[in-house]
């Protein structure tokens, strides 16, 4: 009987303590991810311990995430439970996040007040983080601007983030929309709307050496912009998409942007039913220099100078691993597409580097005698028509009179120039110069660098070459 009394008294006192030991588990976990962002030279922002008051059956913890400086972004304020309270691993938490004053400045008055987002984290047994995110729907007047509505729709999204430092997130917005009164006249309303957004992407944090396998995508099912009661703008399916791929002792840096169905309004060119591609490619980038590029644009600016450019410190370790990296022979290539029913434009960019040898802070002269780049450009001759109507409409507006004296005797007006046939003689001006090609239904053109030497549509240019050296003073 006393063993049995003795063996109860030891499993009630184990499980009282048990939560105690957990939570004391639990917040060994929390600071040892929070030390191994810190030890992360990739990171662009940092975990910093606010508070951390550990208890038996829970925990009262404030959490902020703070850039390279340790400027709060956002404050989690946690109310932690702990393993057998907790639904699954040794702790769960609920939190709400409180953004910063460097998030609202950055929004003016219409981040005065944003939406209230809940946080639901899970902590496992071996440290990984599940983040469950949501929020409810959100409306809300914006006084400091003219008929100021914003409107956000419950978002919801996750965040995995691993004990290696493997990152993933996935984050929906249904609807964000935003109106205001155009000039403040009643009736007039510009809105911007967005429709089914969805950021998502994996990545790193917190690891010792810098992953460079990352992707992510930015993609909304419509855009839509409208003024003056008129829809100026719209597009169906743009996506915004980023990668960088490991090549051992390079790395390959991709960006592309996407988009159909796109209508445009008072522009210089109006398109109907377009679509838009565009694609960035830098292949054969040196790891060691690209990272120490990196680095030193992401260092702290310092007291008195802009976020936004890289310390004065930094400034020198910038450009050292710039040369580096001209001397690993980088290359890559640009593409922008449109075809819209008013026609087509297709512009291509190849670029190739010859860094073998390369001396430390050579001359731009020399830089310039080892790149090799080719820009072909096509587009329909009706397209370029248009377009240079509307350029000249355009600036005939900007210069013309605000109005006449009413003592001004008014000639009679000269005859009307035809704008087709002066927009033909300027492209016939420029086929004669040779700086365009007119090839068929298609306005072309050829331009060549090669080892400082200039060619447009296989002819020598080189006197724009000379020109340009001459007026930057070179």
């Amino acid at each position: 009987m006393k063993k049995l009394l003795v063996v109860a008294v030891l499993l009630l006192v184990a499980a009282a303590a048990t939560p105690w030991a957990i939570g004391w588990r639990t917040e060994q976990l929390v600071r040892e991810r929070v030390a191994q962002v810190d030890a992360d030279k990739a990171a662009q922002v940092r975990l910093r311990i606010d508070s951390y008051s550990r208890g038996w059956r829970g925990s009262d913890a404030q959490i902020s995430v703070v850039d390279r400086e340790g400027v709060p972004l956002v404050r989690f304020a946690a109310a932690i439970r702990h393993w057998p309270f907790a639904s699954g691993g040794p702790a769960d938490w609920v939190a709400v996040p409180e953004f910063g004053s460097v998030v609202h400045d950055a929004l003016g008055p219409w981040g005065a007040k944003l939406p209230e987002v809940t946080t639901h984290t899970q902590l496992s047994w071996r440290g990984d983080v599940h983040v469950r995110i949501e929020s409810q729907p959100f409306v809300r007047r914006v006084p400091e601007v003219a008929g100021g509505t914003l409107e956000i729709a419950p978002l919801a999204g996750t965040v995995d983030w691993r004990r290696d430092g493997a990152l993933a997130y996935d984050v929906a917005m249904p609807v964000f929309r935003g109106e205001r009164l155009r000039g403040g006249r009643a009736g007039a309303v510009d809105i911007v709307e967005f429709k089914d957004v969805q950021v998502k992407g994996e990545g790193s944090l917190g690891t010792a050496e810098r992953r460079w396998n990352q992707q992510g995508s930015l993609v909304a099912a419509a855009v839509t912009v409208t003024e003056a009661g008129t829809t100026t703008f719209s597009a169906a399916t743009p996506r915004l998409t980023y990668s960088t791929r490991d090549q051992g002792d390079f790395v390959d840096v991709q960006l592309a942007f996407a988009v159909a169905s796109v209508s445009a309004r008072h522009a210089l060119q109006d398109l109907t039913d377009a679509s838009i591609e565009f694609a960035f490619a830098a292949n054969h980038l040196a790891k060691g220099p690209f990272g120490r590029m990196l680095d030193a644009q992401a260092a702290p600016a310092g007291p008195g100078v802009s976020a936004t450019t890289p310390a004065r410190g930094a400034r020198a370790p910038l450009a050292e691993a710039g040369y580096d990296l001209l001397r690993g022979s980088p290359a890559g290539d640009v593409r922008l597409l449109v075809k819209a029913r008013e026609g087509s434009v297709d512009v291509k960019l190849a670029w190739a580097v010859d860094g073998q040898g390369l001396e430390p802070k050579s001359r731009i002269d020399e830089l310039l005698q080892r790149v090799d780049a080719t820009l072909d450009i096509r587009a329909s001759t009706s397209l370029v028509l248009a377009s240079i109507r509307g350029a000249g409409a355009a600036a005939a507006g900007m210069l013309a009179p605000p109005g006449r004296p009413a003592h001004v005797v008014e000639l009679p007006d000269a005859p009307a120039l035809d704008p087709d046939a002066g927009a033909r003689r300027q492209l016939n001006a420029l086929a004669t110069q040779g700086l365009i090609r007119l090839d068929g239904e298609d306005v072309a053109t050829t331009i060549r660098w090669r080892k400082g030497g200039l060619t447009i549509n296989g002819q020598d240019m080189s006197m724009l070459r000379d020109l340009a050296r001459g007026l930057a003073g070179r």
